[in-house]
């Protein structure tokens, strides 16, 4: 395989492991960073068949305000994500996620042959519109709502940070119940099963 990627990893240990995977398959190294200012000084002008991408980095910029760099400084590049969330808008829902970005959970990151079909994936079809994984979908504005749920704040709190109406959010929270299947019964309370699936979705369980 003669590839050129970018690796972005903040763990040091995971990092060590990925890039020792893809060397062993004969894929080249372009970078291998532990943050996003690391990785772009690191990168410099060199042009990447694809970029895999620890989603946390830590303080500052994520993996996907990365992966949005680096599709607008080449279209065609291959971008593969990894995150323990479900779904890489639940760490930041106001990053637009890149078209063909392919996404992987930690738990698929520890499967050589899940990265290596990944990264494969990415180059030979970087604009793909069915990359992204398929089963609960959420919008942007449910899952800001379900962000706010978990972070304890009120209706009234969500909705005056979001410039709605009280009752709109109460909207957007039956439909979250609906989705995820939050019993409805008057004993169940609501918001800690949302806030609970929340947490179990970003793989942050309390």
């Amino acid at each position: 395989m003669w590839w050129s990627v970018l690796v972005v990893e903040d763990d040091t240990l995971t990092r060590s492991l990925l890039v020792s995977v893809l060397k062993t398959h004969g894929i080249t190294i372009a970078a291998e960073s532990a943050n996003v200012a690391d990785a772009l000084r690191d990168l410099g002008s060199q042009r990447i068949d694809a970029a895999l991408l620890d989603l946390d980095l830590g303080p500052g910029p994520s993996g996907l305000d990365l992966a949005v760099e680096l599709r607008h400084r080449d279209p065609e590049v291959g971008l593969v994500l990894l995150t323990s969330y479900d779904d890489p808008r639940l760490k930041d829902a106001t990053t637009t996620i890149p078209r063909g970005m392919i996404h992987l959970t930690k738990k698929d990151g520890t499967d050589s042959t899940a990265v290596l079909s990944a990264l494969h994936s990415a180059i030979i079809a970087p604009l793909a519109s069915t990359s992204m994984p398929t089963g609960i979908t959420l919008t942007e504005t449910q899952i800001e709502v379900l962000a706010g749920i978990a972070r304890g704040d009120s209706t009234a709190q969500i909705a005056e940070a979001r410039g709605v109406s009280a009752k709109a959010v109460e909207q957007v929270v039956t439909r979250l119940c609906d989705i995820l299947e939050i019993p409805r019964d008057a004993s169940a309370n609501q918001r800690v099963h949302l806030a609970r699936r929340y947490h179990e979705m970003t793989g942050q369980l309390p």
